[in-house]
């Protein structure tokens, strides 16, 4: 037990450092990093088309989509935490939602980032993903352990 715990809070550690990691970049990093995504998009996209696609709007939809890819590995990693408990959706959620807050706070004080309020929602699709897979996966590993228990 005493493995699983340490490993639950090292994925927890991981899981804030990258979004640490990604929330300190100044902008510029972090519009190479999206467009470089887009690049690689649309590349794909092309071969697979045989045309040239305009990019418009993708710049947005990656950036957004990244907080659900971030703050999903996050609910993961929270609900790890908490399996087994009594609370396990409730206490991930406020953590992840914490987390969410937070992040944006900390953009304040980096040049050219900002504390973006559109970002939140896709935060919590992220972590609320994360979170109810974990929770899925526990019921069904409860529910064929308690099978298990009857057949024997």
């Amino acid at each position: 037990m005493a493995k699983k715990r340490i490993l639950s809070i090292s994925l927890f550690g991981a899981a804030l450092a990258l979004i640490a990691f990604l929330s300190l970049q100044p902008f510029a990093q972090t519009d190479s990093a999206t467009r470089r995504i887009i690049d690689i998009i649309l590349s794909i996209n092309n071969a697979i088309n045989r045309r040239e696609v305009a990019w418009g709007g993708m710049y947005v939809v990656v950036r957004k989509l990244a907080h659900v890819v971030e703050y999903f590995i996050l609910g993961l990693a929270a609900a790890y935490l908490f399996t087994g408990s009594r609370h396990r959706i409730l206490y991930p959620s406020v953590l992840s939602a914490a987390v969410s807050v937070a992040d944006q706070c900390t953009k304040i004080a980096i040049p050219r980032r900002e504390f973006d309020l559109t970002d939140m929602p896709f935060d919590f699709l992220g972590y609320m993903l994360g979170i109810l897979l974990v929770a899925v996966f526990e019921n069904e590993r409860k529910l064929k352990k308690k099978q298990t228990n009857i057949r024997d």
